[in-house]
């Protein structure tokens, strides 16, 4: 599986890009004025997302990629990551989507998806079967929100 940037949303999906100006100030630009803004959404597997240097603009977090994966096999993946995943149109040097951010959520599901490989059938943290949703995000992906930025003329 890998992390293509397609449009789920079909025609109500408008990309905008945030362009940086010289003078330092952002803003907005939809491809389309008529069409109410939403992000392009698509799916990568998790171990497609990067946690290179050059990913997320925090640090990693150990303390929270544990708090998330127990989260995550208590079923509430959604609740606890409120904002969703965000990840850029650009990949780091191994060609993997640079995260914007998400890079705890993405470092968690990364970490389940290695110990459902191990053990597809009995999560070895809890020794019950492994949350369904759980299992299919982690089998067909997760659902990813892309920031498109533009600055000074390239993409990001």
């Amino acid at each position: 599986m890998s992390c293509h940037i397609t449009c789920a949303n079909q025609a109500k999906c408008v990309c905008v890009f945030i362009v940086l100006l010289a003078s330092g100030h952002l803003y907005l630009h939809a491809t389309s004025p008529l069409v109410p803004v939403r992000p392009c959404v698509c799916s990568c597997a998790p171990q497609d997302l990067s946690l290179h240097e050059l990913s997320g603009w925090r640090d990693v977090d150990e303390e929270r990629i544990h708090d998330l994966k127990t989260s995550f096999r208590g079923g509430k993946y959604g609740l606890t990551v409120t904002s969703g995943i965000w990840i850029l149109a650009k990949t780091d040097p191994d060609g993997k989507r640079l995260i914007d951010d998400g890079r705890s959520a993405v470092g968690a599901l990364r970490q389940l998806h290695n110990e459902h490989d191990a053990s597809p059938d009995m999560d070895p943290e809890t020794n019950e079967p492994w949350d369904a949703r759980l299992v299919q995000i982690l089998l067909q992906g997760v659902e990813c929100k892309v920031q498109l930025i533009l600055q000074l003329g390239f993409f990001m």
